[in-house]
């Protein structure tokens, strides 16, 4: 029985086997079927030699296809705290998920070595933790390519030779090569060959022997003097004229020689006398060795009381105990005296209000000795009372003139390394206070006593 052939099978295993191609070939072509990609950013800086980078360049990485560029565009970016903008090439590239690049990673962009469109390569995907995210903006790397090479070599090799750039290398030597700056060195160059020229002429004329003032005739003048002063010299050196050097010497140590000859003679003549000199000056000396010297040592002796060092040692002890009771004294006087100011200061504060009183007292029965026995009015009454404020007003002024006289006193007396924080100086401060306060409410009583009148 003859079978009819099954085209739904047939049909369906050519489907599958043309998937399986198409996808084979994707896969192997670096295609996007079945991958995960993310969208990454990356910026240059505009002065730098980049290849030409257009949409739909290829992203590599370890020589692998990854990616695509899908778009290159110019942006400012802010440039550090200065406020300017900075011009970038900023290149939006998708790049598949499985490569992993980190927040470190190292991108840079490079072109074939005989030129044409460039490319992005993963150089690294980094070392850091964090994963890059999406549409994540990452600085790129300067090109290493031979034209990056090339084009850094010919903008280095422009500026070395443009001639208004001052760092570069035509600009100096032809700054070197100016004879009319100062600073050139073809300036110093010219000087120095001036000097040469001047120092040549100097010395051909320091050379002519006809010049009275040249160098030569000045030597011809030394060597002339040189000659007259070794003839001189050669003639005081004759020992048989008398005049000369040499003459004079032999007379003298001729004379030397007479006079020690008779100075021999009269020690021969007087040494029975310069003897017995010398026998009274050893029993001089013998004296004072055995006689007079016991005695000083005596006297220097410190051990002993009695002598005159031992006296001044005494003398001295009872010295330096004097001393140090007059200052245990001092010291003691001066404790006191700190311990108990305050109680000084109250008696003597209290003693200058006695004084004020009798002295007020006095003067009030000197010249009202009636009050002593009359017992006076309600009118006089209130006439006492505002002379007794008037007085007491007068009192505290001259409380306050006494307490800023002793206030200016020890400022005076203390001088310029007084501190802020002494002690008196806040005590006697505040003796100030008290009696201004006192003084302004002696005023206030008076003016009310006086309008009350």
């Amino acid at each position: 029985m003859r079978s009819e052939p099954n085209y739904v099978l047939l049909g369906a295993a050519v489907t599958l086997i043309a998937v399986l191609f198409f996808g084979v070939v994707l896969f192997v072509a670096g295609g996007g079927w079945g991958r995960d990609y993310q969208t990454v950013f990356v910026k240059f800086p505009h002065d730098l030699p980049l290849p030409p980078l257009a949409s739909g360049a290829t992203v590599t990485c370890g020589g692998m296809n990854v990616g695509t560029v899908e778009s290159a565009k110019l942006a400012a970016f802010p440039a550090g705290d200065t406020g300017d903008d900075r011009l970038f090439l900023l290149i939006e590239a998708t790049v598949d998920r499985q490569v992993g690049l980190r927040t470190d990673c190292r991108i840079r962009a490079e072109a074939p070595p005989l030129g044409g469109g460039g490319n992005l390569v993963i150089v690294h995907r980094g070392h850091a933790d964090q994963v890059l995210a999406d549409k994540q903006t990452v600085e790129g790397l300067a090109p290493t390519g031979l034209n990056a090479v090339v084009g850094q070599l010919g903008d280095t090799l422009a500026a070395e030779l443009d001639s208004t750039n001052r760092q570069g290398l035509l600009y100096l030597v032809k700054s070197q090569l100016d004879p009319a700056s100062s600073a050139s060195l073809m300036f110093k160059v010219n000087a120095i060959a001036d000097d040469l020229v001047a120092t040549a002429g100097q010395i051909r004329t320091q050379l002519d022997a006809d010049e009275k003032n040249t160098l030569m005739a000045s030597l011809d003048d030394a060597l002339t003097n040189v000659k007259a002063v070794t003839a001189a010299l050669r003639a005081e050196s004759a020992a048989e004229d008398p005049a000369a050097m040499f003459g004079k010497l032999h007379a003298i140590l001729a004379s030397l020689g007479q006079a020690s000859r008779t100075a021999a003679g009269m020690l021969q003549d007087n040494r029975q006398p310069i003897e017995a000199t010398m026998a009274n000056v050893r029993d001089s000396t013998a004296a004072i060795k055995d006689g007079l010297m016991p005695a000083v040592m005596a006297q220097l002796d410190p051990h002993d009381a009695v002598s005159l060092l031992g006296k001044f040692h005494t003398a001295s002890d009872t010295t330096n105990q004097t001393l140090r009771n007059i200052e245990q004294m001092s010291t003691g006087a001066s404790r006191l005296l700190t311990v108990n100011r305050d109680s000084i200061d109250a008696t003597i504060a209290n003693l200058l209000e006695t004084s004020d009183h009798l002295r007020a007292a006095s003067r009030e029965i000197r010249r009202n000795p009636w009050r002593l026995l009359y017992r006076p009015g309600d009118k006089e009454f209130k006439e006492v009372a505002v002379a007794d404020a008037a007085r007491s007003f007068s009192d505290a002024a001259g409380k306050l003139d006494a307490a800023f006289a002793r206030l200016q006193t020890y400022v005076q007396s203390a001088g310029p390394s007084l501190p802020a924080d002494d002690a008196q100086l806040h005590r006697l401060q505040d003796q100030l206070g008290t009696a201004l306060e006192k003084l302004s409410e002696t005023e206030k009583q008076f003016w009310q006593l006086l309008a009350e009148q």
